[in-house]
């Protein structure tokens, strides 16, 4: 993670309340940005890394503390605050046959509840789906009396909903590839209608295409008949390309399809911050 400060010339402390915050938690460090809803534009991007990374035993209240305390626009009053953590620590449910005083069962038959974690979940209108998902309790208890009215998000909220909303054609299997540093997340659509979604440990480009292509094929779409959209950012990205383009239909690397604007200083980090400036899609 990088560090960087960007705010457009238009930023006003004084206009916050018609400002939306959008928070995406890591192991590595924070990173924020703020929507203007008046102009529909991004006008700020922080970023900021951790003295050492995290891990998800830690106690998260000093840290998150700190940043309060480093960044006065955490504590502005906003229209709206979107927070997710990323993590692995998820799974997905029709939201017709979600009851929420079965969510932490529902999440055990995937993963161990780690110590120190609550269960919370969010809805996604456009996938009819329920994510279900672990979060550090003292980074929430902490957060939250800070941000009161925050919506929180699982991780692979932001790209399940992109999945949900982008063309697509006809009856062809579209795969949705998000990297980030320890893992990537793949989502399979048909139709826009969600058919898989996994996380893979991040190793390798080999690796990498032979989970995808592996997946695909567990989830019944054919890779050669399959467009695979990369998103995010990810290491020797050219190569892995070359890589999935021998055995998918089509690969997209960083796609057109685009829900946002920005500002210009902004406008270059949107794929390396793909889930953060997506998360507003789930509103």
């Amino acid at each position: 993670m990088e560090n960087k400060e960007i705010f457009d010339e238009t930023f006003d402390v004084n206009r916050s309340e018609s400002y939306i915050l959008t928070v995406q938690v890591s192991m590595e460090g924070i990173s924020f940005c703020i929507n203007d809803i008046v102009r529909g534009m991004y006008i700020s991007l922080i970023s900021s890394p951790f003295s050492s990374p995290l891990s998800e035993s830690n106690d998260w209240a000093n840290t998150v503390s700190q940043y309060i305390s480093q960044f006065d626009i955490l504590s502005l009053k906003y229209k709206k605050v979107l927070l997710c953590f990323e993590s692995t620590l998820y799974t997905i449910v029709p939201t017709e046959l979600f009851k929420p005083e079965r969510a932490k069962e529902l999440f055990e038959l995937v993963h161990p509840l780690p110590n120190l974690h609550e269960i919370r979940f969010n809805h996604l209108a456009e996938s009819k789906s329920t994510v279900i998902f672990a979060i550090p309790s003292s980074l929430t208890a902490r957060w939250l009396t800070q941000q009161p009215q925050t919506h929180f998000y699982g991780y692979p909220s932001a790209q399940i909903t992109y999945s949900s909303i982008v063309k697509t054609a006809l009856d062809e299997p579209m795969v949705f590839t998000q990297f980030n540093k320890q893992f990537l997340i793949n989502v399979i659509t048909k139709n826009n209608q969600l058919q898989c979604c996994n996380s893979i440990p991040y190793h390798n480009t080999n690796d990498t295409a032979y989970h995808l292509i592996n997946t695909c094929k567990l989830a019944g779409a054919e890779p050669s008949k399959s467009e695979i959209s990369i998103l995010g950012s990810v290491e020797d990205v050219n190569n892995l390309v070359l890589l999935l383009s021998q055995y998918f239909s089509n690969v997209l690397d960083s796609p057109n399809h685009d829900y946002h604007n920005y500002a210009y200083s902004i406008a270059k980090y949107k794929n390396s911050h793909w889930n953060l400036f997506n998360l507003l899609l789930c509103e």
